[in-house]
């Protein structure tokens, strides 16, 4: 038997799951207002999840990672855990992009996506992707950091925006979507990946690094 942790940290909500034999068993969100507060109940959710199953960490195959972008903090949360086990046992790491989770959405398969999303600081994340009809993804255009300012005429399939700047961006598209209307819920794609397309995504410890597209904002007190 294998089994599978899949998480994503890397937004408001905490998002889990654990998945046996390619199967998901569990599944757990949890929402909160800061990031932060992942790195306090990431440890004991990922227990309850063990609890419901009746296994323990050694019981473990593989763990599976959103690396961003996202939170700062969140997407460390996730990453810390996730290094730390692999770097200690014999578990096989995967890695993820936020990008390549959104566009995995079946909708999309067998067409062209354009991703926005909310990169603060008066600026956003684009992202273009080519989706096959089996999922698997050909980065038309690596992800960026733009100003809001920028005009954007998409020529993509599908336009998704989050919708804390969807207000705040200038986008010429036929077929915009908001992300929130997609009821996305990461793992489970995560866990389609891994069921077809694993190796693509397979990750060492040293190498599952976060994705930050800009550095972290910190502001020393004089």
């Amino acid at each position: 038997m294998s089994y599978s942790l899949l998480l994503d940290t890397t937004q408001d909500t905490l998002m889990l799951a654990l998945a046996k034999d390619n199967v998901l068993l569990n599944r757990l969100r949890e929402g909160h207002d800061s990031q932060r507060y992942h790195s306090a109940i990431l440890l004991p959710k990922v227990q309850q999840l063990f609890a419901q199953a009746q296994i323990s960490f050694p019981d473990l195959s593989s763990i599976a990672v959103n690396m961003g972008p996202g939170s700062f903090t969140g997407i460390r949360t996730g990453l810390t855990m996730a290094r730390l086990m692999g770097q200690f046992s014999q578990l096989q790491l995967f890695g993820f992009s936020t990008f390549e989770l959104i566009a995995a959405f079946p909708e999309f398969r067998g067409h062209s996506v354009s991703i926005l999303l909310n990169a603060f600081r008066q600026q956003h994340y684009l992202a273009q992707l080519q989706v096959a009809e089996n999922g698997s993804i050909r980065w038309i255009e690596e992800a960026q950091v733009l100003s809001n300012d920028v005009l954007h005429t998409l020529n993509t399939d599908y336009c998704v925006i989050e919708s804390s700047i969807s207000d705040k961006l200038s986008v010429t598209h036929s077929h915009q979507m908001l992300l929130e209307e997609l009821a996305l819920f990461t793992p489970e794609i995560m866990q389609f990946y891994l069921s077809c397309q694993a190796e693509s995504f397979q990750h060492t410890w040293q190498s599952l690094n976060p994705l930050y597209l800009q550095m972290p904002h910190i502001t020393l007190k004089q």
